[in-house]
């Protein structure tokens, strides 16, 4: 919070740290008042110097160093997709879909089984690969893929979109 003539103008300079929040240097264009991280900021600190201007003059302060930057959470940037013939004994595969965060990802996969109308689905039980041999149990229902994402900073999960129909 600041006081002073108004109006008040702020500037910004953010700095990274090392990992004790010593050594503090300026990141180059990093002068809004937000920053967007990257993997190579893992390991480090963050501070930001704050300057207010007012038309009597400067003031500056200087935020307390953040705590250890560990890693970006995975986001998905396309949705996994699954292609293949729907038809009973063909083999599907899923792929991932694009996802950006702290490298490297890990990907667990779940093959759902819904209803016709896309409702109802559950977990096939071991179809946890990027591929599934369709069943006659599967015929007439809907199938769809839960696409887990996993990093240092932890994880995220998303769904793939239904598929048509199964025939025989």
């Amino acid at each position: 919070t600041w006081t002073g003539t108004q109006p008040i103008t702020y500037s910004y300079q953010w700095q990274l740290c090392n990992s004790l929040g010593q050594s503090c240097s300026n990141i180059t264009g990093a002068t809004g008042e937000t920053l967007s991280l990257s993997p190579a900021d893992i390991g480090s600190t963050l501070q930001v110097i704050v300057k207010a201007t007012t038309a009597t003059g400067t003031t500056t302060a200087t935020t307390p160093i953040t705590g250890l930057i560990t890693g970006l959470l995975p986001k998905n940037t396309a949705l996994p997709s699954i292609s293949g013939l729907l038809l009973n004994g063909q083999l599907l595969s899923v792929t991932s879909g694009s996802w950006t965060g702290t490298q490297p990802i890990t990907y667990t996969y779940q093959w759902q089984l819904c209803n016709a109308l896309g409702g109802s689905c559950a977990n096939i039980s071991g179809a946890t690969g990027p591929s599934l041999q369709l069943a006659l149990g599967d015929v007439g229902g809907l199938l769809d893929v839960v696409v887990k994402a996993t990093n240092v900073a932890g994880s995220t999960s998303v769904t793939s979109p239904l598929t048509g129909l199964i025939g025989l």
